[in-house]
């Protein structure tokens, strides 16, 4: 191929990928679908008109992966907002991102060897990677749903990543050398090192936003980039969990005026310096929507149709209907929680089987297909690599998952009954109305974000109801007469 043609295709490509991406904008279709079947379409036709060698594919899609993968983490955590309030929904991501990631490793562990004869090793080394959440996937497709399901949804996936890595990571050492991966000591150990990881991430960010200070440079921000890169391919190689590091300083850098100390924010303009994380973003979007588009693109055109198999199908949705029944009954143990919870309250909680659409946000995706390739380069023990868990079924697996995304971010609530027709509702707050005492407290449906698309909240961060401001509100009334309240019908 000549150079003209060479950026032709380049430029068509990255054309057609915005394109899908503002596709999935409006209709909240993944727009990874498209990548995947674009990339797999251009194979089928390369393949009938051309003879290339396709051996490049093999090292380029790990290394545009794992790029990606530091640059998304990057970029959710510079657009995450900390503050004492959003504690509860970092914890309930964090607790739900462990919980349900160990549960879907024991049981497809249990199915590799009792269904498919897998040893334990091999079982375990391929359940981490079908196990583990996709942010790169999740993220985007949440732009639809409220502020707080959003901010859930970050976090449950972020931590999904980084804890996948770390335990898949943590199941090779221990296997190369034989210890028991399940045993106390070296559970503990690990601990320990995700401790001493994160103290050495905040030195790391703290040195590194004195560097920023005094550089002048305008590409002073690719230099940090480089350095990133730099200290997650030295973590990778002692198989620490850096992709934590990534994590801690992008979200230092968004929520610098709360982790300053009060002596170096004197010496600081937090406005220069938080217009310049604002430059810092636009970069690392661009950069990861780049590299994101590539790696799907690639990844899908190194997948031979011609491999695809009827049992790879079957597998792959039987194996993620599986891991689906415990996320379901998680979320659905929680909305029990809420409900008595709501209900030794006074509020009058109305309890539905009902999921939500969190529930759904659980695609597989980048991280998925990092693990799995370097599933391919382990040499330290024996793994069975010639079996049913191959690329084809990965790729029909992360196909499911974003299929009942799909399904679930489409889902809408159709607000009924008379209270939607009396009171009118706003970020959670009422808007000054006559309200009447002897009427029922509004229940939890009426507190809808009305600036976002009606869509079911997570029983996990729902907002309880405030409904003390409406008692504030008719404080003033408390001496008058009985008849002086009146209806808002009336």
């Amino acid at each position: 191929m000549s150079t003209s043609e060479i950026l032709l295709i380049l430029s068509a490509l990255i054309i057609i990928s915005y394109i899908f991406d503002e596709f999935a904008r409006r209709t909240r279709f993944p727009s990874v679908i498209l990548l995947m079947l674009t990339g797999i379409s251009l194979r089928i036709v390369v393949e009938l008109f051309t003879d290339i060698d396709y051996q490049f594919l093999d090292t380029l899609v790990p290394v545009l992966g794992t790029i990606g993968l530091i640059m998304i983490v990057l970029e959710e955590a510079l657009e995450l907002q900390i503050s004492r309030k959003k504690v509860p929904i970092l914890l309930k991501g964090l607790i739900t991102s462990i919980v349900l990631l160990l549960v879907n490793i024991w049981l497809l562990t249990w199915i590799f060897q009792e269904s498919f004869k897998y040893d334990f090793k091999s079982a375990v080394m391929y359940s981490i990677p079908l196990s583990v959440l996709s942010s790169a996937v999740a993220i985007p497709s949440a732009s639809g749903l409220l502020k707080i399901d959003r901010e859930f949804v970050v976090y449950e996936t972020t931590f999904s990543d980084i804890i996948g890595i770390a335990l898949f990571y943590y199941a090779i050492d221990n296997f190369s050398t034989g210890k028991d991966p399940l045993a106390v000591g070296q559970v503990v150990n690990q601990l320990g090192l995700i401790f001493i990881v994160v103290l050495i991430s905040v030195a790391i960010t703290a040195l590194l936003m004195v560097v920023l200070k005094q550089i002048r440079h305008p590409t002073k921000f690719f230099f940090v980039i480089a350095i990133l890169l730099g200290i997650y391919a030295i973590g990778k190689r002692m198989h620490w969990p850096v992709l934590l590091t990534i994590f801690i300083f992008g979200l230092m850098q968004a929520n610098v005026e709360n982790f300053l100390p009060s002596s170096f924010r004197k010496r600081v303009d937090i406005k220069d310096y938080e217009e310049e994380i604002g430059d810092f973003k636009v970069l690392t979007v661009g950069i990861s929507f780049l590299v994101r588009i590539f790696f799907f693109l690639f990844f899908g055109f190194s997948i031979l149709y011609s491999d695809f198999e009827p049992s790879s199908f079957y597998i792959g949705i039987g194996l993620f209907m599986v891991m689906f029944v415990p996320r379901y009954l998680y979320f659905v143990f929680g909305k029990m929680l809420l409900f008595f919870r709501r209900t030794l309250q006074l509020l009058r909680p109305r309890f539905s089987l009902r999921p939500s659409t969190v529930l759904f946000i659980a695609p597989r995706g980048l991280i998925s297909i990092l693990l799995f390739v370097e599933i391919d380069s382990i040499d330290s023990f024996e793994i069975d690599k010639e079996n049913v868990v191959n690329e084809q079924l990965l790729l029909i697996l992360i196909l499911t998952s974003m299929v009942f995304m799909l399904l679930g971010t489409m889902r809408k609530i159709k607000p009924e009954g008379p209270e939607f027709e009396d009171l009118h509702f706003s970020d959670n707050t009422a808007t000054e109305q006559p309200f009447d005492i002897q009427t029922q407290y509004p229940s939890e449906e009426d507190f809808i974000d009305e600036s976002q698309p009606l869509v079911e909240q997570n029983p996990f961060s729902e907002e309880e109801s405030d409904v003390e401001d409406f008692n504030d509100d008719n404080a003033d009334n408390d001496h008058d007469e009985p008849q002086d309240f009146q209806s808002p019908k009336e």
